[in-house]
């Protein structure tokens, strides 16, 4: 099969071209010049050089010509501004769907990674599904729902696929990474307010549950929530992080309060910078919610999905490849 994948070099990206060169296909991968390529294999790959904000830009709209399936991971996460979001996220996405209708051939199907996000919270068990109207409640959010909607209305015009997945792990992953690193010094800081319920996944199973979808007819115009099936709170997963470690931290309370105060600075300092850092001003309208669960029983039932890593075993996968890596 042969395939283009946007966002390649991120995290996500980097663990689904491998897998996707390790079943033999052809991967193209669409990457801006100023792209950080250390996450791709360094053979077997064609890199095609690119902007998505660019809906004109010749070089890579050339590369869907001869396309089976795209995987749309590119986006915006982080942003000083909403209009960056939109920028990054549905603009982008609206520059692929017309450069698929100009160029891919009619079978080309598109894949598109969203975000639990643009669903938004729940806190109640099995969690949000499919079904119900989305609520976001950050500006990324709202950006990833309008790219979403670009993408299924495309869905009258050709086969389409939207995956949602919650927080994801695995090797490659920087945001676990300060979580582990905090541990590896002795400290793990915990709301101390709320357990805060929360879905995860690991990489190595999004990616794979990314493959049955797009080798599904019936996944044409649905929705999938991707889960481990548990549902977690950050407690446990720091818990789980410092087994993996074999670390004891010491815990440290933090009330939501001095967490609000904390993106408020992370977001003048990120002005300053002229970069957005993680724990932002909109990061905050997630991190302040009850619960973030969502149910994955769709992705079970129509795509035969089945989570191959809990979260003892994914964490001892990360923090060996953090190792490995030498970000530990």
């Amino acid at each position: 099969m042969r395939v283009l994948v946007t966002g390649a070099s991120g995290f996500i990206g980097g663990n689904l071209v491998r897998r996707l060169l390790e079943r033999g296909d052809q991967v193209a991968c669409l990457v801006r010049r100023s792209s950080d390529l250390g996450r791709l294999p360094r053979a077997g790959l064609e890199l095609v050089r690119g902007d998505l904000s660019q809906d004109d830009d010749r070089q890579w709209t050339q590369a869907l010509s001869r396309v089976e399936v795209v995987f749309h991971l590119a986006g915006v996460t982080r942003a000083l501004r909403p209009r960056d979001y939109l920028a990054g996220n549905p603009q982008i996405t609206a520059n692929l769907l017309a450069a698929m209708e100009a160029r891919a051939p009619a079978h080309a199907r598109l894949v598109y990674l969203s975000s639990q996000a643009a669903a938004g919270p729940c806190a109640q068990p099995p969690g949000i599904d499919e079904d119900d109207e989305p609520r976001p409640v950050s500006a990324y959010g709202r950006a990833k729902l309008a790219a979403e909607r670009l993408v299924l209305e495309a869905g009258s015009r050709r086969w389409v696929c939207v995956i949602r997945p919650p927080a994801v792990y695995g090797p490659g992953d920087l945001e676990f990474l300060e979580l582990f690193r905090w541990i590896q010094r002795g400290v793990t800081a915990l709301n101390g307010l709320k357990p805060l319920p929360m879905s995860l996944v690991h990489c190595h199973d999004l990616v794979e549950a990314m493959l049955l979808a797009a080798d599904s007819d019936q996944a044409r115009g649905r929705v999938y929530f991707v889960t481990d099936g548990e549902a977690h709170t950050f407690a446990g997963i720091a818990q789980a992080a410092a087994e993996a470690l074999g670390r004891s931290p010491l815990r440290i309370k933090v009330p939501l309060h001095l967490v609000w105060l904390l993106t408020r600075l992370n977001g003048l300092l990120g002005r300053l910078r002229g970069s957005a850092l993680y724990l932002n001003p909109d990061k905050w309208l997630e991190i302040k919610q009850a619960g973030w669960l969502c149910h994955g029983d769709r992705a079970r039932r129509e795509l035969g999905f089945t989570p191959a890593w809990n979260l003892a075993r994914g964490m001892v996968h990360t923090a060996e490849w953090y190792r490995r890596a030498g970000w530990l």
